[in-house]
């Protein structure tokens, strides 16, 4: 008996919260199969202890998953353990934001002359919050940031490239 995971199957990128069918082939199999979600070569989360061998699962990620991009989906058989496959490559699992997005890089970002675009940041933090209204992001590149910040009572998202690119560079 073999199974083949057909997806994700690596290069994927779906965002916490969203739903996706996990699909798979298999040949000879009897009985059900097990879903795990792996993290970095680790077993992460049981998705479904057994589910019919019907070659498709529709799968809600959890909202409190990590953000990354070293995920894979290992499918079982429940009767034969032995008998599984995984995701060739990885897939990422990321945030999406909704809103404008303000972006803040300190080494190629200015205050003077940046728009707070992806490709003319501002160099503040501070610069993209005054920037911002509620409901919108600033992401901010990865460097030393070295202020004090003043939300102005606003409802926004600060956050790391990390949250929409996994990246931990």
């Amino acid at each position: 008996p073999t199974i083949t995971v057909t997806s994700p199957n690596g290069g994927e990128t779906w965002d916490l919260g969203s739903a996706h069918e996990i699909t798979w082939t298999s040949i000879d199999l009897s009985g059900n199969v097990k879903i795990d979600l792996y993290q970095g070569g680790s077993p992460y989360q049981t998705i479904v202890e057994s589910t019919n061998d019907d070659g498709t699962y529709s799968w809600t990620i959890l909202s409190g998953y990590g953000i990354g991009n070293d995920y894979k989906i290992r499918i079982s058989s429940v009767s034969d353990t032995s008998v599984y496959d995984e995701s060739d490559l990885y897939f990422m699992l990321s945030f999406s934001l909704s809103g404008t997005t303000w972006y803040v890089n300190t080494y190629t970002g200015s205050d003077e002359n940046g728009d707070g675009s992806e490709s003319s940041p501002f160099k503040t933090i501070q610069s993209g919050i005054d920037a911002s209204s509620s409901g919108e992001n600033v992401l901010v590149s990865v460097g030393s940031y070295l202020e004090n910040i003043n939300y102005q009572g606003k409802d926004i998202v600060v956050g790391s490239y990390f949250l929409t690119t996994g990246d931990t560079s």
